[in-house]
Formats: structure tokens, sequence, C-alpha cells
């Protein structure tokens, strides 16, 4: 009887850690280029960069805890930006630090390391830059879930992506994509 109440009790822990983590909410709500690129915000809220040769792009990603448990903010993953990438963008900083790589350092990470109350938000910039010499080959780049964050509570992890995309158009030709670009 005993392990059937400690069953009861730990499945009724675990659900409860799920549900506050699906009230998290992890979206791109600025963005600021200047005049390094051209940025369109499509109708279904996804981003569009069109690539520059000094392209720099802050994007204030915000993390809203719409529930009433505080939740714990791990790491910062933006894919396909790290220090190795073959993509034509790096991730210049994340909330003001230099980005890790995972392992094969394709994508760019940052621990946060920061708790959030229920009902608050907090913001942190991602800072992209061109990468010389990277390839996506003149076509449109979609990162889906633009970044993704890692949360935790009551023992429950889960990554969740950002509602936002981001799509990326290249539209300059760079020495990644092959020796027919080098010229270029």
């Amino acid at each position: 009887m005993l392990g059937v109440v400690l069953v009861a009790a730990t499945t009724g822990w675990r659900v409860v850690g799920v549900s506050a983590l699906d009230q998290v909410v992890v979206q791109v709500t600025d963005h600021d280029c200047g005049d390094t690129a051209t940025v369109r915000v499509r109708r279904n809220g996804n981003l569009l960069v069109e690539t520059t040769r000094d392209l720099r792009c802050t994007f204030t990603v915000t993390i809203a805890n719409q529930g009433r448990r505080t939740v714990s903010i791990g790491e910062v993953r933006a894919n396909i930006m790290g220090p190795d990438t073959g993509s034509v963008l790096l991730a210049e900083s994340i909330a003001g630090a230099t980005p890790q790589g995972d392992q094969q350092s394709v994508d760019a990470l940052h621990t946060l390391g920061r708790d959030l109350a229920g009902g608050s938000t907090t913001s942190f910039d991602l800072v992209v830059v061109l990468n010389p010499e990277g390839c996506n080959d003149g076509v449109t780049l979609t990162l889906f879930g633009f970044p993704q964050v890692e949360l935790s509570t009551l023992r429950v992890s889960r990554t969740v992506d950002a509602i936002n995309d981001l799509e990326v158009n290249n539209t300059i030709r760079t020495p990644g994509c092959g020796p027919h670009d080098r010229a270029a």
C-alpha cells in the first residue's frame, strides 16, 4: 500500500512540474540590426533576415512564466550558430557572454542559471554576426524555435523552443559553399 501511495505522489509531483513548464513562453520580442541588415517580421511572427557582409543583429529574447511556480532557466541554445558552424550566422554573445560550443561546436550554448518566479518575465540579448566562412548557398535557412531554452522545476526538465522561427536569406556569396564561391 505504501508503494502505491509513493507512486501516486511521485506521479502527481511530475504532473505538477510538467504543467508548470507548459506555462512558460520563450520568444524573440525585439530585434535591432541597425543598418547592417534588413529584417522583416512575417505575419506569423517569424523574423526574416537578409544577410550583409557587416551583419550584426541583437535579438531580445523574453521568457515569460505565465504559471505560479518558479522555474529554473538553464542552458540557452542557438542552433548552428556555434564557433565551428558551417552556417552563415555566428552567435557572438548570449546574455553578454561569449557562448561555448556543443560537443561538435556547431551549436552555441550559454547557461543563464537564473530562477524565474511565477507571473514574471526576464529577457536577455542574443547577438548574431555574419560568419564569412559559412554557407547556406543562397537559399533561405529556417531555424525553427529560435532560440531554445532549458527549463526545470520540481525535478522535471525540458528544452522549450521559442515560438518564433528565424529565417535567414543569404544574399551574399561566402567561401564556405565551395570552391566556386572563393573568387566572389
